[in-house]
């Protein structure tokens, strides 16, 4: 696991942040969120936030997509929440808006750490 950990943390800085070699990455062993953190990256979640997001590769991409799928999904809680109230879907909105906020903070954060110069 380790071994395969370092090897695609290693290509990271050649593959431009794509979405398929992130994700790769990110399944490859427990990481946590943050370097401050003890909160391991929920792999799954993030993986389908990428998806729904619509991102490809580079920092500009992630930035983008993801604060516009954010965006959009606090939107639509917020008309789920007048519309019918029903708590359930709204809190789903919200916590898949928390993931696509938190993914994007793992991303800048790990473009910082791979390639500080692009920043």
């Amino acid at each position: 696991m380790l071994g395969r950990f370092i090897s695609r943390l290693l290509a990271l800085p050649d593959k431009d942040l794509h979405v398929r070699e992130i994700l790769s990455f990110l399944s490859s062993a427990p990481i946590r969120q943050s370097s401050d953190s003890t909160t391991k990256i929920p792999t799954v979640a993030w993986s389908r936030t990428a998806a729904a997001a619509g991102v490809s590769r580079g920092l500009d991409d992630w930035v983008v997509k993801l604060t516009r799928h954010r965006e959009q999904l606090l939107a639509s809680a917020k008309r789920e929440q007048l519309r019918t109230g029903n708590e359930q879907l709204v809190r789903r909105y919200e916590m898949d808006s928390l993931n696509a906020e938190n993914l994007l903070k793992f991303i800048v954060e790990l473009q910082q750490t791979i390639n500080p110069e692009v920043l």
